[in-house]
C-alpha cells in the first residue's frame, strides 16, 4: 500500500520568451490595480525593470530595488515601508532568489504587520500580500516555492521562513531574461537546480510527484547546464529555466535537505555564493544520503546514471567544467573551523528534512572529503 502524502501548489505559471513584455495583461487579469516592483539592481541598471514598468500599462507604481545578494533584515523592512508608501495591492519581485525572497518576506511582513526581525525569530505568517515571481536567473525555483530565506547578518545566520502563504499567485518564466547573463550568473544559479532535485529525492517528505519532477529536472539540468554556461546557448538556457522551475516544484513540496542547511554558513561567513554553497556539499550529502534510501540508485538509472555514486561524481566533474570550487581550501574554509560548520548544520531549520540525521562529528568527517588531500586520494 503507498504511503499517504499531499500535494499543494496555488501558483499560475505562465512560461514563454518574451512573456514579461505582457506583464500588463497579466497584472489586469489578476484585478491588480497598482503595484510595487521590487527589482535586483542590476535589473534596474540594464533598463530592464524599465521595460517591464513600460509594458504594465501603467499598473507599476513604484520601484524598490536596495536588495542584497543575500536579502537582509534590513532590506526586508525597507522594502514594507515602500508597500506602505505606495499603497499597492500587490508585489511584483524581478530578479534572482534573492529579489525573490525579499519580495516574499515583505509581502508577509507587511500584511501580517511584522518586522523583519519578527519574521526571522519565528513570529507566524499570518497573511501575506498577492505575490508575482519573475525569475531572472535559471535557477532558483522561487516562482514556485513557498519558502524565502532572510540573512540577519549581525549573528551570522541565515533563517529559511517557511508557509504556504509564502507561494506566489503568479509566476512568469521568461527565458529571454537569462540570455545576456554573464556566464557566473549562471553557473551558480544553474547549479543549484541540481542540488535543488537532489535535495528533494533525500528528504523524508518526498513523495511519487515530487521524485518524478526531481528526476525529470535533474536530467535537464545535468544535460544542459555545461553547455548554458561556456556556450550560451538559448536553446539551454531555455531548457535551464525549465529544469529551474521543475525544480522549484519538487522541492516546494519536500523542502530542501543537508546540502542546503550545510551552505547557509558557508554563505553568511566565507560569503560562498548560495548556488555553489549548496553544490558544494551536494555529492557527499548524495553518497550518504543513498544509504539511507537505497532505492535511489535504482532511481537515478531512469535518468541516464549507474547509481548514487555516478550522480556525486558527475556533479563534480559538471562544478568543475563551470568554473566552481569544489574544495574546502578553494572556498577558504580552515579545517579548525568545521566543529562550527557542522554544528550550524544541524542548527539550521531544513536539515530535520534529511533522511539520513548524521551527528555533529558524521558531518565533520563528510566536511573533510571535501579537503584537498582527501579529493586527491579520491
Amino acid at each position: 500500500m503507498m504511503t499517504f502524502w499531499t500535494q499543494y501548489q496555488p501558483t499560475k505559471v505562465i512560461f514563454g520568451a518574451g512573456e514579461t513584455d505582457n506583464i500588463g495583461k497579466h497584472l489586469s487579469e489578476a484585478g491588480y490595480k497598482q503595484v510595487l516592483l521590487i527589482a535586483d539592481p542590476f535589473m534596474v541598471q540594464s533598463g530592464a525593470a524599465q521595460r517591464l514598468v513600460d509594458h504594465s500599462d501603467g499598473i507599476i507604481v513604484g520601484v524598490f530595488d536596495k536588495v542584497d545578494p543575500n536579502p537582509t533584515v534590513q532590506n526586508v523592512d525597507a522594502a514594507i515601508k515602500k508597500i506602505q508608501e505606495f499603497k499597492v495591492d500587490a508585489v511584483i519581485g524581478f530578479g534572482g532568489g534573492s529579489v525573490l525572497d525579499c519580495s516574499k518576506a515583505a509581502s508577509a511582513g507587511y500584511a501580517s504587520q511584522l518586522t523583519a526581525e519578527k519574521l526571522v525569530t519565528g513570529s507566524k505568517i499570518t497573511a501575506a500580500m498577492p505575490l508575482i515571481c519573475i525569475p531572472t536567473t535559471a535557477g532558483t525555483g522561487s516562482e514556485v516555492t513557498p519558502v524565502a530565506i532572510i540573512s540577519w547578518k549581525e549573528k551570522d545566520i541565515k533563517y529559511p521562513l517557511s508557509s504556504p502563504l509564502l507561494y506566489a499567485a503568479i509566476a512568469i518564466d521568461d527565458p529571454r531574461l537569462v540570455y545576456s547573463a554573464p556566464k557566473r550568473v549562471i553557473a551558480t544559479p544553474g547549479v543549484d537546480v541540481i542540488t535543488h532535485c537532489l535535495d528533494a529525492l533525500t528528504s523524508v517528505k518526498h513523495t511519487p510527484i515530487s521524485d518524478r519532477h526531481a528526476l525529470n529536472g535533474a536530467k535537464i539540468a545535468f544535460d544542459n547546464l555545461e553547455k548554458a554556461v561556456n556556450d550560451q546557448d538559448k536553446k539551454a538556457l531555455d531548457n535551464m529555466m525549465l529544469a529551474s522551475l521543475i525544480a522549484g516544484l519538487a522541492f516546494s513540496q519536500t523542502g530542501t535537505t543537508g546540502s542546503h542547511a550545510c551552505s547557509y554558513y558557508l554563505t553568511s561567513k566565507y560569503r560562498v555564493v548560495h548556488g555553489e554553497a549548496t553544490a558544494f556539499t551536494e555529492d557527499e550529502w548524495f553518497r550518504v544520503n543513498s544509504k539511507a534510501r537505497p532505492e535511489l540508485n535504482q532511481m537515478v538509472q531512469t535518468i541516464g546514471f549507474k547509481d548514487a555514486e555516478a550522480v556525486a561524481v558527475r556533479l563534480n566533474e559538471v562544478k568543475k567544467n563551470i568554473g566552481l570550487r569544489t574544495t574546502l581550501e578553494e572556498i577558504n574554509v580552515p579545517l579548525s573551523d568545521l566543529d562550527t560548520v557542522a554544528e550550524r548544520t544541524i542548527q539550521a531549520n531544513n536539515y530535520i528534512n534529511n533522511i539520513i540525521q548524521l551527528n555533529k562529528e558524521e558531518i565533520k568527517q563528510l566536511l573533510l572529503k571535501k579537503s584537498a588531500s582527501s579529493a586527491a586520494q579520491s
